[in-house]
């Protein structure tokens, strides 16, 4: 019995760890989405259903509506920012899968940190009241941020999921082995 539900948990898992990247964009996908429903639910009346999305939207995201989106003449779920960077991530899935197959690594670290300063100056800057950013500022930095770290990072877990998944690949194969020799014994006659 344990052996089957290690290797249905290895089954399970060796199919997230081959689409992690597909997974990964559908998730970010789905939090945009559900940013963009917030509005719609409010546009249409939905007062309840808009407010909860608005609590639990709250919890990554100030909702400030001078740094929001709107739609339908109602502030979307999270702000430029937020919007811009779950986008970006939802991107950079397909993007590193297509730069991969043409050879891409890797980002350098230290092009990673020229790439998020942006970000930090329009972040920094705003706070200490040194300037007011806009929309597009808050966008272009924080999608320039995803893309970024993304370009970095991405390779880095792809390259220890393969090894996970090659570690899972050598249980099941010996599994397997354990399997046909046990089927291969000699039954003891009576």
């Amino acid at each position: 019995m344990e052996d089957r539900l290690e290797a249905w948990i290895d089954e399970h898992i060796a199919l997230y760890l081959r689409h992690w990247v597909l997974v990964s964009s559908i998730l970010s996908l789905a939090v945009v989405g559900g940013a963009v429903a917030i509005p719609l639910l409010a546009a249409g009346g939905y007062d309840t259903l808009a407010w909860v999305g608005y609590k639990v939207y709250r919890l990554i995201c100030p909702q400030q509506p001078s740094h929001s989106y709107f739609i339908a003449g109602e502030k979307m779920g999270f702000e430029h920012r937020e919007t811009a960077m779950f986008l970006a991530a939802a991107i950079a899935g397909p993007l590193y899968v297509g730069l991969k197959q043409l050879g891409f690594k890797r980002l350098n670290g230290k092009l990673v940190l020229v790439l998020i300063i942006p970000i930090l100056y329009d972040v920094f800057s705003q706070i200490v009241g040194i300037r007011d950013s806009n929309g597009f500022w808050r966008s272009v930095t924080g999608g320039l941020a995803v893309f970024a770290i993304a370009g970095w990072l991405y390779p880095l877990v792809d390259a220890d999921f393969q090894k996970a998944l090659a570690t899972i690949h050598r249980k099941q194969a010996r599994r397997e082995r354990q399997a046909h020799l046990v089927e291969q014994e000699p039954v003891a006659a009576d």
